[in-house]
């Protein structure tokens, strides 16, 4: 395996601890890749390696045929950077210089190598969570980051939406919007019926999608996110009562 793929614990230097050991985070989003030999701009070794057909699947660079051409350029613009985020501690940006599939990895992969403050680290449990593609599948995970006994909790929020969960009735109507009826037990609500029902829209066209409605008890929101003006609440499946479902239709 190349250098850079190998776990920090393994080689100190730095390009090795820029994200987890990939096979593994392949092998937990299911995903085979194949070795395919590739000559395009003599693609970068540790780049070749996860080509899936004529796409590059790798977790600091995404392409697809038409662009491959750049990946090399990409890949080393993005390892320097990661050495001066590494550097600075700046851990959102640390994350945000890896594609989207890979950053929940990513946020694991630095509670266990680098010793974040919760100052640092719950701040990065909010955006990572509003962030992800993945909630559904990755659930549990997100649960056990989120468990009531984990201190410092609050930090997932700014003082502003902390002051605005505090100014909120003790019961509270929440939405959620999903395309599988399955799905509505999740950990993502919303305060706004308009998102609920605008987020069913943002994937799998052609698809049914699902509105549902809920209460919660303002004591058990987990937190309330609003940096995207979403109104998100954050609350155990579990805590949601009360919930009625309907249909909306293909879109």
């Amino acid at each position: 395996m190349a250098p850079l793929l190998q776990t920090a614990h393994d080689n100190k230097n730095v390009r090795a601890s820029t994200f987890p050991v990939v096979s593994k985070i392949l092998q937990r989003m299911g995903k085979q890749m194949t070795k395919i030999g590739y000559n395009i701009q003599d693609l970068h070794p540790e780049l070749a390696e996860y080509r899936d057909g004529e796409r590059l699947n790798h977790p600091l660079v995404q392409a697809f045929h038409w662009n491959l051409d750049k990946a090399n350029e990409l890949y080393e613009y993005k390892c320097t950077e990661i050495q001066k985020a590494i550097h600075t501690r700046d851990w959102e940006g640390y994350i945000r210089l890896h594609e989207r599939p890979y950053r929940l990895d990513v946020f694991l992969h630095l509670l266990g190598e680098y010793d974040l403050s919760p100052e640092e680290k719950w701040p990065l449990v909010a955006f990572v969570s509003f962030d992800t593609e993945r909630a559904r599948e990755d659930q549990e995970v997100w649960r056990n980051i989120l468990r009531s006994s984990c201190p410092h909790r609050h930090l997932m929020m700014a003082a502003d939406e902390r002051a605005h969960l505090d100014d909120l009735d003790s019961e509270l109507t929440v939405w959620r919007g999903v395309n599988h009826r399955e799905a509505v037990r999740g950990l993502s609500w919303t305060l706004n019926q308009d998102v609920a029902v605008r987020f069913t829209r943002r994937v799998a066209p052609n698809t049914p999608a699902f509105l549902a409605r809920g209460h919660i008890r303002k004591a058990d929101a987990i937190a309330y996110i609003n940096f995207r003006g979403e109104d998100e609440i954050v609350v155990a499946p579990e805590s949601v009562y009360g919930i009625e479902v309907r249909q909306l239709g293909k879109k």
